[in-house]
């Protein structure tokens, strides 16, 4: 076996296979950060008005103590605020999409709580159906993945960027994997109905 094909072994993400090749990868819609954006530009002119009407009585002694308890109360509340804007901010980049030349990943991961994988393997997708419906989502460019399995079940895969291109990018791949999957020999085929073990070499 070629080393190089080796190396590919956890290289992109824990547990890609040896001779699997990530294709591309997203995250959901910047859209879903949309909440936050607009907390923390709210917060900023909450934060710039508080300085402009009552930054010139700060200096005033009889105002002093009322200044010092907002003080101690606003602090933690701003700092909880932003520590769990930032939380969502990193959510956003830990979860991801990722298209191989095996199978669909969504990795469902957050800094403390969640580290989950979702698989969907190649061989065991049917079909793949973009949903594009709605004003917002053809404006900014969002939609859905509908994944029908052959089990007949169905993945939904939300706030999908650029839907068009991962629709035609899956089918595609897709198309590719069943043409390759009836060339090769029936021995030298991966059978994915079982579960494969960390250190298989595949």
């Amino acid at each position: 076996m070629d080393e190089n094909i080796n190396l590919n072994k956890d290289l992109h993400f824990k547990g890609q296979y040896k001779n699997e090749h990530v294709i591309t990868f997203f995250r959901r819609h910047w859209i879903t950060l949309l909440p936050e954006i607009i907390m923390v530009v709210l917060f900023i002119f909450v934060v710039i008005f508080l300085v402009i009407m009552f930054g010139p009585i700060v200096y005033n002694p009889t105002f002093k103590p009322f200044f010092l308890v907002a003080i101690v109360i606003g602090v933690p509340l701003a700092t909880y605020f932003m520590h769990i804007v930032f939380l969502e901010f990193i959510k956003h980049f830990m979860q991801m999409v990722i298209i191989t030349n095996y199978r669909i990943v969504e990795v469902k991961k957050t800094i403390f709580i969640k580290d989950n994988e979702d698989t969907l393997f190649l061989e065991n997708i049917q079909d793949v159906k973009k949903q594009q419906n709605g004003l917002w989502k053809n404006i900014f460019g969002f939609g859905e993945l509908v994944i029908v399995m052959s089990s007949s079940d169905l993945k939904t895969i939300s706030f999908v960027p650029n839907p068009n291109y991962h629709f035609r990018l899956i089918s595609r791949i897709k198309q590719e994997f069943n043409q390759q999957h009836r060339m090769e020999p029936q021995q030298n085929r991966v059978d994915f109905s079982k579960n494969i073990r960390e250190n298989d070499v595949l």
